[in-house]
């Protein structure tokens, strides 16, 4: 931006519908903040205050109903998130500050109650396959059907794994560490590709000092890794395994720095080998993570990019000179009563 430049406010707003899923029941429209974030390869969450002698308030329903959050710019809506209701923590005094605040999970968290049967294997089979799989095979259970139907599912590996009475979230959390990512969009849609995300590094750019007039960044090199020790029941072996993955390059660069993994299935060994190459992927560099507020007609908003795209970050200021793509492991944004939205944004070295 220059000085001097003209504005034009478009109206901004978030709008939270509640359903419970089939019939939209109503609208929270009354709230003092309402912050929603996605991960890849992982379940997001939502969470807004809303005051208990609200008449929307009846609206919660944990477990039974669900959120859809549309984000509204000036003619544009688009639906950013959307899950399930799940924790509702409320504050009582006599002043009359009684608000609830409640957390929504997206609809992975879900799979996080289900599991497995005593006995299941998945003998030479896409990784991909065994989830959509694990999730059609748990929906088809009485009183089961979560509603998450089977998108796109690329080819990714084979894998050849045994489950037995396995957390089905955990087992689905174990294919991803082997090099694949997945999704269940606000839609529903499982889709599963050996990389998820757009190359959008021409059209999302974030930069200090044009479309972004203060930020935080934390660098978190805290979790260093360029050996990975995965450990677990290799199939046809007697013993158990201990398989090792290195970056010599990084270990060189960094000295010699270890992770122990559990693979908890029995699996073929280049699972663990693949469990051990993603880990060092994400944790042989530093993850940065960065704070900003959203400039309205300037800075990239939510409903431009998602998790597993690839961005661009520039800052030049003193220490820093960054000119450089990333990719979005993590987003958060947190819309209050001023109208401001704060996005957060946890960014790793990935070219798409």
């Amino acid at each position: 931006m220059t000085k001097g430049t003209y504005i034009f406010e478009m109206p901004l707003s978030y709008r939270i519908l509640v359903d419970d899923g089939t019939d939209t029941l109503g609208e929270i429209n009354r709230y003092r903040k309402v912050t929603i974030g996605k991960r890849l390869n992982n379940y997001g969450q939502a969470d807004f205050d809303i005051s208990v002698t609200d008449d929307k308030a009846n609206l919660i329903s944990l477990r039974k109903n669900k959120i859809k959050v549309y984000r509204e710019y000036g003619t544009q809506t688009n639906l950013v998130w959307a899950g399930e209701q799940a924790v509702r923590r409320s504050n009582l005094d006599f002043k009359g500050n009684n608000w609830s605040e409640i957390t929504c999970y997206t609809w992975f968290e879900q799979f996080f109650h289900r599991y497995t049967e005593e006995f299941e294997r998945y003998e030479l089979e896409d990784a991909g396959d065994v989830i959509d799989t694990l999730i059609s095979t748990t929906q088809a259970k009485t009183d089961g059907d979560f509603g998450v139907t089977t998108g796109t599912i690329d080819t990714t590996y084979t894998a050849d794994i045994i489950y037995q009475n396995d957390n089905i979230g955990e087992a689905i959390l174990g294919l991803a560490d082997g090099g694949l990512d997945f999704e269940i969009t606000d839609n529903k849609v499982l889709n599963v590709s050996s990389i998820l995300g757009t190359d959008k590094t021409n059209d999302v750019v974030i930069e200090y000092g044009h479309n972004v007039t203060s930020m935080t960044i934390i660098e978190d090199f805290s979790n260093p890794v360029n050996q990975a020790l995965v450990l677990g029941e290799v199939i046809d072996e007697d013993t158990l395994q201990r398989i090792e993955r290195t970056d010599t390059s990084s270990r060189s660069e960094y000295k010699l720095r270890q992770m122990r993994m559990n693979q908890l299935e029995p699996a073929i060994q280049s699972i663990f080998e693949d469990k051990g190459d993603s880990a060092i992927r994400k944790y042989k560099v530093p993850l940065i993570k960065v704070d900003f507020d959203i400039i309205k007609n300037y800075t990239p908003s939510i409903d431009q990019f998602t998790v597993g795209d690839g961005i661009r970050l520039i800052v030049k200021n003193g220490i820093y000179n960054i000119d450089e793509e990333y990719r979005v492991f993590e987003w958060q944004v947190t819309f209050d009563e001023k109208n401001t939205e704060k996005l957060t944004l946890i960014l790793g070295k990935f070219t798409l």
